[in-house]
């Protein structure tokens, strides 16, 4: 998870996992990711309010979803065989982030 200024205030890892990228490389993506989707914030009145975005790379499928008016963004990866993303992504995991929100 990441503030709107894309620093990463929680982080965790699937038991097991090898990350593809360290920890300041990591920082850098979130840092970029958010100003990316701050630079098309100023397209949703006229497109729509973004639900997710999806990055598709040979390695991983990287994904961000803003919360709470662009305040805090959830950013993770799922693996680049799951072809389900959207399934997983909008039945899962936006309920589960929209549910930990609510209980705050």
């Amino acid at each position: 998870m990441a503030n709107q200024l894309g620093r990463i205030i929680k982080e965790t890892h699937r038991e097991n996992l090898r990350p593809l990228l360290t920890s300041e490389e990591n920082l850098e993506y979130a840092a970029n990711t958010i100003a990316r989707h701050k630079e098309r914030i100023k397209y949703e009145p006229k497109i729509g309010k973004l639900e997710y975005t999806l990055v598709k790379y040979e390695k991983v499928n990287r994904i961000m979803i803003p919360l709470n008016n662009n305040n805090n963004y959830v950013l993770f990866s799922l693996d680049v065989e799951e072809i389900d993303y959207d399934k997983i992504i909008k039945e899962k995991i936006i309920p589960f982030v929209e549910g930990q929100e609510m209980s705050k």
